[in-house]
């Protein structure tokens, strides 16, 4: 695979530099009150969204591993995965996105564009060809009628 950096890790470092970006622009619009409550509210999302992600996954015994789509043992397209094909990080956008709402900084969501287009590259391209690999037109077809993020 071409992976490099566990996508956790890829997370942490885009959430570290939401806080550095979001801290470089001191001078937020919205009220503090207005902040936390959205950063609440899209944190809840996220770790709802990463949640059923992986009880579906779970339910169908399968891996929710990174580094070894190839074990995969079902092709999982129901619930939140006839959303998007890509549950996990796209609650990991979300969450990056909390960061930023929290800061109410344009700046920070610089972090957020950074961590997709990483996390899109070299993480679920990879992954997408090994599932591809293994599910053959299943999983072709899954990706004509599901989008990859929303």
């Amino acid at each position: 695979m071409e992976l490099r950096i566990a996508p956790p890790i890829v997370l942490l470092t885009a959430a570290a530099l939401d806080v550095v970006l979001g801290l470089l622009d001191p001078t937020p619009e919205l009220p503090i009150t207005v902040r936390i409550a959205t950063a609440g509210v899209l944190l809840a999302l996220a770790l709802a969204i990463f949640a059923r992600a992986l009880s579906t996954l779970h339910a169908a015994q399968t891996t929710a591993n990174p580094y070894a789509p190839q074990r995969t043992t079902a092709l999982v397209t129901h619930g939140i995965f006839a959303v998007t094909r890509n549950p996990m990080y796209l609650g990991m956008v979300v969450a990056l996105l909390a960061i930023a709402a929290a800061f109410g900084s344009p700046l920070a969501l610089v972090s957020v564009v950074l961590f997709t287009g990483y996390i899109d590259r070299w993480q679920i391209r990879p992954e997408e060809r090994a599932l591809l690999q293994a599910f053959g037109p299943e999983f072709a077809e899954y990706c004509r009628r599901t989008r990859r993020w929303i």
